[in-house]
């Protein structure tokens, strides 16, 4: 199959650094469209495998893949704010959303309604468990899964990782942070649920390696 954008002369393949909508799909308006909500509202392209019910218009069918545009409005009319879902179905289930990009550009992965720019839950059982992983053929001691945090101007100011914190052959769990302005480590608590913000300081390491413990004097 071949799909391409219509020019004026045959065989020509158009521009190359133009935006070509090469499939478009549209969806047809309410008669309130202008004031109206419609959030939850979908359409797309579903992937389906055989079912022995035969009946192609069930919503959300088993054994099947979906990617839709999804409507995010509930008061300001159709279709103003579209996210993208995508929806696979387990063994014999209706298929289900397991992954959203929302209108602004937040990443759910098990919720539809991210609260950061990537969000990972595991509903409403089970641990929610991310893995970063590198030298699966356990043949170089110098491949090692990181977390690097850039800020100010993109320096990379710290990092997490597992492996060669000093070039030797090691499997240490690593924390290190280096900048030239108010560096160093600190440890918060608090009982507060939900007061991560607002913990108080209880340890720090500072960027000289001076330890203070129950106060901020280096």
């Amino acid at each position: 199959v071949l799909i391409r954008p219509t020019t004026a002369s045959e065989g020509s393949e158009g521009s190359a650094d133009a935006i070509q909508d090469l499939i478009q799909l549209r969806t047809p308006w309410g008669s309130s469209a202008h004031n109206t909500g419609n959030a939850g509202a979908r359409f797309g392209i579903q992937m389906r495998a055989y079912n022995s019910a035969g009946d192609f218009q069930t919503k959300d069918p088993a054994k099947s893949a979906a990617i839709y545009a999804v409507s995010e409005d509930e008061h300001s009319g159709y279709w103003k704010n579209v996210g993208l879902a995508f929806y696979t179905s387990a063994y014999n289930q209706s298929q289900a959303e397991k992954v959203r990009i929302d209108t602004n550009g937040k990443v759910g992965i098990g919720t539809a309604i991210p609260d950061g720019q990537l969000h990972i839950s595991s509903g409403t059982s089970g641990d929610c468990r991310v893995y970063i992983e590198a030298d699966t053929d356990n043949n170089n001691e110098g491949d090692n899964p990181f977390i690097i945090f850039k800020n100010d101007g993109g320096f990379e100011n710290a990092s997490v990782w597992c492996g060669n914190a000093d070039g030797g052959n090691d499997n240490s769990l690593n924390l290190s942070a280096a900048t030239s302005t108010n560096g160093g480590i600190r440890f918060f608590t608090s009982s507060t649920d939900g007061g991560w913000e607002t913990a108080g300081e209880r340890l720090r390491i500072a960027s000289d390696g001076d330890v203070s413990i129950g106060s901020t004097a280096d």
